[in-house]
């Protein structure tokens, strides 16, 4: 049963994985860097005029300056090689079971191709084999989009009964279908009510 963010399919890492070593190493000297820099920068401005020029002090301002800058940009660089990395992991949006894949490993697939991978199917649906006689209750579908009929009074367990049929549809539960077949029972004199 997988779980809402459960992984589904895991692609190609390794260009990914190479490309944020680099992206982190460069975020550690850069942060290794800022603090000489400002470091430099408060001395200047603290002998300024006592053996530090005024141009010192400039250049100590625009290395301090330059040292917050690429501390923000190896900031960004492993950002996005974290973002490019979680992308080779295909996770699953709602929780239930994966169905048949669509695909195979060492198939090629891209982003915004538009096969379907996989379809996800929802736990808390109801199927049933049409081809055996069985009883299902209303409460079983979930579709406010019901066929139009003739009603057809029957008897079913002594007790009677009308029958109407529908599609299910993705997105209702089942306790919402029941409250849809409550609103079509409620025009029926009272003597029914959904199974």
């Amino acid at each position: 049963m997988l779980e809402v963010g459960g992984p589904l399919f895991r692609g190609d890492d390794s260009i990914y994985i190479a490309a944020e070593t680099p992206a982190r190493a460069d975020l550690a000297t850069a942060e290794a860097n800022l603090p000489v820099a400002q470091s430099a920068y408060d001395r200047a401005q603290q002998l300024s005029g006592r053996g530090y020029t005024e141009a010192e002090v400039e250049a100590a301002r625009a290395s301090l300056a330059e040292a917050k800058a690429t501390l923000e940009a190896a900031k960004a660089a492993l950002k996005l090689a974290q973002t490019e990395l979680s992308w080779t992991t295909i996770t699953s949006p709602i929780a239930g079971r994966a169905d048949v894949s669509t695909v195979s490993v060492g198939d090629l697939v891209t982003a915004g191709q538009s096969d379907e991978l996989t379809t996800i199917v929802r736990a808390d649906l109801i199927y049933v084999d049409m081809a055996e006689a069985l009883g299902v209750s209303l409460s079983a579908f979930m579709t406010r989009e019901w066929e139009t009929i003739t009603p057809k009074l029957a008897r079913y367990g002594g007790t009677r009964a009308l029958k109407i049929s529908g599609e299910a549809s993705a997105g209702l539960s089942s306790g919402e279908a029941m409250a849809v077949m409550e609103e079509l029972t409620a025009g029926l004199d009272g003597s029914y009510a959904p199974a």
